[in-house]
């Protein structure tokens, strides 16, 4: 299993991250070179810096 954490700019801290866990889930984007049968889980989800 590859486990996987999802760090984003502190500017959009209200994100709720939909468009990531869509994206890994369809393997698009960044999570293009996951296949879609290998097992990923997201462990976690965090901002950094602070927004401006």
């Amino acid at each position: 299993m590859t486990k996987i954490g999802i760090i984003i700019c502190g500017r959009d801290q209200g994100c709720g991250g939909g468009k990531c866990f869509r994206a890994l889930r369809e393997r698009q984007g960044a999570f293009a070179i996951y296949p879609p049968e290998a097992s990923v889980k997201i462990v976690g989800y965090s901002t950094w810096g602070t927004p401006k």
